[in-house]
């Protein structure tokens, strides 16, 4: 079992990476269903471990307490209770300040490009780099990226940003804030953090802001008021492409994860069952390491990890009963993510594989390939990707 001077911030961070967004991830192997087993006769019932799940839930609420119930039903020996972390990086200040015998019962989310910032001391909005260095579990909804939705079709890339109203959600975001001076607009965008869905989709129609950050993300992908207010009005996508790519070549070292992610017009998830196409070319680029995903500490002991990995990928048809919207995408993306697998915690790696379910960066890419050759469209990926990508085949 790994320990957290065992997991080298250096290498975690070179290796970080982010990407894909699996609508249509790989196949998976097919899930058992019935009664989880009972224990054989004779033997001695494991003592129950409970695990604190620490999240935002008024932004992941309903995958999280469907991850609950399947593991609270399923497992024999293993709970799970949820913490409302109110806002994103609480629950990595409980991290940081627990004992290692608190941070062995933590579970808590995060995106990939937040975490990339938290371990390298980063984060605007935290005290210096966060140790140890969360290891990567699992992921709740097909992977993806983010987007930036305007209602204005002259605003078709970030050259087109100069002299608009950006609103960043409840805090300004750095990666936001990076590509616009990386494509000269330093000073030259207004910069607001107004707050989240209720408010900037009000103002956005109302003409007070331009831009709106779109979270691709969850089961149900746009938030309800988003999905309401791209039914009532022509909602486009802004390719960032060259903003993306500006912005890492401009530090690589701070931006080890960041990459665009395609949007494919035409081919949505049934899901959204909208009457409109938000993507106005044949592909859109919005930006990779969106992914809300979870991670414990390497302090987290193995069996533990092992047991919470296993229960999930095998009851995985559970979701059905317990989620709305592209369940299909759930099953078959919890371990897709833009980590390599050494960034995975070894007890999660060894439950992927015994299970041949698919995990880490590699596996993830070649999902992302074989979605944009159902779209009928070519695969870009960076040449500082392609790097990693194959460092982890």
């Amino acid at each position: 079992m790994q320990t957290p001077n065992q997991v080298s911030r250096r290498a975690f961070v070179a290796s970080s990476l982010l990407l894909l967004a699996a609508c249509s991830g790989p196949q998976s192997p097919a899930a058992p269903s019935g009664p989880a087993p009972a224990v054989p006769a004779g033997s001695k019932p494991r003592e129950t471990v409970t695990l604190d799940i620490y999240t935002t839930i008024v932004v992941f609420g309903p995958e999280v307490e469907a991850l609950r119930r399947l593991v609270n039903e399923r497992s024999e020996w293993l709970r799970i209770r949820v913490q409302d972390t109110k806002i994103t990086n609480e629950g990595w200040k409980v991290y940081a300040t627990a004992t290692p015998a608190e941070r062995k019962r933590m579970i808590v989310w995060n995106t990939e490009n937040n975490l990339n910032l938290l371990v390298k001391g980063l984060d605007q909005f935290f005290p210096g780099a966060l140790e140890p260095v969360p290891m990567a579990l699992l992921k709740l909804g097909p992977l993806t990226g983010g987007a930036f939705g305007t209602l204005n079709p002259s605003l078709r890339t970030f050259r087109d940003f100069e002299g608009k109203t950006l609103n960043h959600g409840a805090n300004p975001g750095i990666d936001w804030l990076d590509m616009q001076d990386a494509m000269g607009l330093k000073d030259k965008v207004r910069n607001v953090a107004h707050g989240s869905d209720d408010v900037q989709v009000r103002e956005i129609k109302d003409g007070v802001i331009d831009v709106i950050p779109i979270y691709l993300t969850g089961p149900s992908r746009f938030t309800p008021l988003q999905a309401q207010l791209a039914k009532e009005r022509k909602l486009y996508m802004v390719d960032a492409k060259e903003a993306v790519e500006a912005t890492y070549r401009a530090d690589p070292n701070k931006w080890t994860l960041l990459f665009p992610w395609p949007f494919y017009g035409g081919v949505l998830p049934p899901v959204y069952n909208l009457d409109y196409d938000p993507v106005r070319e044949s592909v859109v680029y919005g930006i990779a390491g969106r992914n809300p995903q979870f991670y414990v500490s390497p302090e987290m002991e193995e069996e533990i990890v092992y047991e919470l990995i296993s229960t999930v990928v095998k009851y995985r048809d559970d979701f059905h009963q317990l989620l709305p919207g592209d369940v299909e995408g759930v099953k078959a993306g919890l371990g897709l993510m833009l980590w390599p697998k050494r960034n995975y915690h070894s007890g999660a790696r060894r439950a992927y594989d015994e299970l041949q379910y698919p995990y880490g960066l590699a596996a993830s890419i070649e999902s992302e390939k074989r979605r944009a050759a159902a779209s009928g469209q070519p695969y870009y990926l960076p040449d500082y990707m392609e790097k990693l990508v194959a460092e982890d085949r």
